[in-house]
């Protein structure tokens, strides 16, 4: 069952290839991005609890940029990441240029009714850019609370099998946990075609909103 829900992500991660070529320490200290970010900027959060199966970060709010697409073909992913790229080149109010360096890259995937399935990528940028409204109305500005992220990371290459066999042995670590059942994402740091580099693949499961856990 899981083969199906993660194919979105396999074809998603592989399309930022055409696009782009830690923790908290002592309270209160200046964020120090984790090495995997490379010299990209990264959100902000703190390492909860560690296991051989998943880390459990309290992130702080975060601002993205964000764009539905039509299906999981990768043309239409593709499509997706290049609306996001086209604000940060201008195609925005005010026709400013934004920095777009940033990680991770992020493909979620939602579960609907009858099994039908939203895809949509996202784009993080920190909380110093002041990101100008898109003139793509499809593109939207996203800010996404603070709260709990469940992550699994593998450095497999990213295909079919480790995506479901991480998203599964992820969610079976979690068993008994408030977590969001229908929804999952990946985060991508690298670009896929560098052969060169250790890859940090993410797969995220959130944890259900403390105001939710009683509805």
């Amino acid at each position: 069952m899981e083969t199906g829900k993660s194919r979105p992500l396999l074809c998603a991660l592989l399309t930022l290839a055409t696009l782009l070529s830690g923790t908290r320490g002592t309270p209160g200290a200046p964020w120090e991005p984790p090495a995997f970010c490379g010299d990209y900027k990264c959100p902000d959060y703190s390492v909860q609890y560690t296991s051989d199966d998943y880390e459990e970060r309290k992130y702080v709010e975060t601002q993205w940029l964000t764009t539905g697409v039509q299906s999981v073909q990768v043309d239409d992913l593709t499509d997706g990441f290049k609306k996001l790229k086209s604000v940060c080149d201008g195609n925005n109010e005010g026709v400013h240029k934004v920095n777009c360096k940033t990680w991770p890259a992020l493909i979620t995937v939602t579960q609907g009714e009858s099994d039908a399935e939203s895809v949509s990528v996202s784009w993080f940028f920190p909380p110093e850019v002041d990101l100008p409204t898109p003139l793509d109305t499809s593109v939207s500005k996203e800010v996404r609370p603070a709260g709990i992220v469940y992550v699994r990371t593998f450095p497999d290459p990213v295909n079919k099998d480790t995506v479901s066999s991480n998203l599964s042995l992820l969610r079976k670590a979690l068993a008994g946990k408030p977590i969001e059942h229908h929804r999952y994402t990946g985060a991508g740091y690298n670009n896929p075609w560098d052969i060169f580099k250790t890859h940090h693949n993410e797969i995220w499961v959130n944890a259900v909103p403390q105001d939710q856990k009683s509805k």
